[in-house]
């Protein structure tokens, strides 16, 4: 269930994009349940702002923001996907996950996250839809899914 078939083409986008190598990192269980956390922690951010809004919201956009921020937190590390840098051994497939006081010292997780979190910001401000969209976006959904999966991630992650 979407809001028009842009959101589901850009969902989608982001899900394959940073949904794959996270479940191949915590597998699927642990993925489902951390997404499932992020979607609550979406939803219950939007109702928290939202306190007397009627109107309902629909995607899965709370869920894959979490995806996102979880996956930044290893996707620049050596070995890992976007990293730039090959590392042979196990390195390769479970690269070392970024503590929190880190993540401030990694220039490529500082662009990404200030990227992210301006792009979310224009658009609920803005209302900046791709193709003009069917309505206002949850942004604060996407903000809370996006926090809940960003310090969920460890708790999830056999490997940190």
């Amino acid at each position: 269930l979407h809001g028009s078939w842009e959101h589901l083409f850009l969902n989608s986008v982001w899900l394959a994009a940073f949904g794959a190598p996270l479940a191949r990192r915590i597998g699927s269980e642990r993925f489902l349940m951390l997404f499932g956390l992020s979607v609550m922690g979406g939803a219950a951010l939007h109702y928290a702002l939202n306190w007397f809004d009627a109107m309902p919201f629909v995607g899965a956009s709370a869920g894959i923001a979490g995806v996102m921020a979880s996956a930044s937190l290893f996707m620049f590390q050596p070995g890992a996907p976007l990293s730039g840098r090959v590392v042979i051994g196990k390195e390769h497939f479970h690269p070392r996950a970024l503590r929190l006081r880190e993540v401030w010292r990694d220039h490529r997780v500082k662009w990404f996250l200030g990227i992210w979190l301006a792009l979310n910001l224009l658009t609920g401000l803005f209302s900046l839809t791709p193709g003009g969209g069917a309505g206002p976006i949850a942004w604060e959904a996407h903000l809370g899914g996006f926090v809940t999966g960003f310090f969920a991630f460890r708790s999830f992650d056999p490997w940190s």
